[in-house]
């Protein structure tokens, strides 16, 4: 009697952890249509009715993830606003979900808060200052410096001039990822605004990120920038820890990844 009881109290247990757990489970079938999902897992869908629809109408990623996981290995997908850790369980055709988008949400703010450092450098500076007299020295000078002020300002970087020809940046990974993406227009904007006044100045930036020593972040920056002028000037160069992957720009504005040893 006591066996009996005591059976009866595990198999209760066992269903209600599958009912009740913090975690979402995925029964299918073979033709991939849903069977049954538990409480938890409810919620993420719009639709009421789930027993019996594909799973490539409800979310074509977890079809994806049944296709491409080993038995006992994880997929991490993005669906809808939420990301999940899966495991599939082939031989039963289930899935196990596991909700991992607030520490997605806490990494990628980790990693776009992480420092980077830049030196900008006015390549051909010198060369036309030389022949200005101060009022056009003075002008170019103002023109520069406005325009590199309100870039760093648009995009929250702090920029200090420390030379005649160059500056020194701070900014963050998140705000790197929306520079490339926009190519650092500040080149051909320095470039074709100078070239209306005669005077075709052009900028090199070197670049160090995801290296949490602040001396290793800046040598990696006047490394970019050395490599940078090596290969011409009017470019950008970003090198992460480790050196093994350079960014460049080049003089038409084309973002495209180039391994450091093929440069150097």
């Amino acid at each position: 009697m006591y066996v009996t009881n005591l059976s009866y109290r595990i198999k209760r247990s066992e269903e209600a952890a599958l009912i009740d757990m913090p975690m979402g489970i995925l029964l299918y079938d073979d033709s991939l249509k849903i069977e049954w999902v538990n409480p938890f897992m409810e919620k993420y869908f719009d639709r009421m009715e789930l027993i019996g629809e594909p799973i490539e109408e409800v979310g074509p990623e977890f079809v994806e993830a049944i296709q491409q996981t080993e038995e006992q290995g994880i997929v991490s997908i993005t669906w809808k606003e939420y990301r999940f850790d899966i495991i599939v369980k082939h031989k039963e055709k289930v899935l196990y979900l596991y909700d991992r988008t607030a520490y997605y949400e806490i990494k990628k703010k980790y990693e776009d808060e992480k420092s980077v450092y830049a030196i900008i450098f006015l390549d051909n500076y010198d060369e036309w200052a030389q022949g200005m007299d101060d009022r056009r020295r003075s002008a170019l000078n103002n023109l520069v410096t406005s325009m590199l002020t309100n870039w760093a300002r648009e995009h929250r970087i702090y920029l200090k001039r420390i030379s005649t020809d160059r500056f020194m940046a701070f900014l963050n990974e998140g705000m790197l990822k929306k520079l490339e993406e926009e190519k650092f227009r500040i080149l051909d904007r320095i470039r074709e605004r100078t070239f209306k006044q005669n005077i075709p100045l052009t900028l090199s930036i070197g670049i160090g990120y995801n290296e949490e020593d602040l001396i290793e972040l800046a040598e990696l920056a006047q490394s970019s920038l050395d490599l940078a002028l090596g290969r011409g000037g009017d470019q950008v160069v970003i090198k992460q820890s480790g050196g093994k992957y350079a960014f460049t720009v080049g003089k038409r504005t084309q973002w495209r990844n180039v391994p450091v040893s093929e440069r150097e």
